[in-house]
Order: C-alpha cells, then sequence, then structure tokens
C-alpha cells in the first residue's frame, strides 16, 4: 500500500470514529445554560461521544461527555435539563 493511500485511510478512520463533532467548540459550549433540554444541548454541540450514569442515581442523571482536540466538556443534566457543566484542559 502506498503512503498516499496509507494517510488516506488513517484520516478516515480518524474522521468517522475517533474525531468530535465540529459543532463541539469552545464558543458553543459557552451557549450551554442551565435548565436547556438534551435536544437543545444536542442541537448545539451534536452528539456526546459517550453518555454515563452515576451509580445509584435510578436514571435521573446523565453526564454527556464531549471534547475538542484540547479540552473535554462535560454536561450533566438532572431529570432530563442541565443542571452542570464543566470544562477541562
Amino acid at each position: 500500500m502506498s503512503i498516499s493511500k496509507f494517510l488516506v485511510v488513517i484520516f478516515c478512520v480518524m474522521f468517522f470514529v475517533g474525531c468530535p463533532s465540529f459543532k463541539t467548540t469552545n464558543t458553543n459550549y459557552n451557549k450551554i445554560q442551565k435548565d436547556m433540554t438534551q435536544q437543545q444541548v444536542r442541537s448545539i454541540l451534536g452528539n456526546p461521544i459517550s453518555i454515563s450514569v452515576p451509580e445509584g442515581s435510578s436514571g435521573k442523571i446523565e453526564n454527556w461527555h464531549y471534547r475538542t482536540v484540547s479540552k473535554k466538556f462535560l454536561i450533566t443534566f438532572t431529570d432530563g435539563k442541565v443542571s452542570a457543566r464543566s470544562a477541562m484542559d
């Protein structure tokens, strides 16, 4: 396999599997406000890379995880609405 074909394959894998959403930016993260619905957050940031439910929360709390090249974002929902958000380098 030539180096150019190899690079194309690597790019495609990274693009479709491991790259964050193009909507996930610092600017869009700053638009997220308390009491927004999951649908509103998804329309601003796109789909999260993962969703976790803390033990014992009975599904009332969900943590949505996002990332950019340089930052990770965590959006916490309680009863389907944003209750907290945090950004980490």
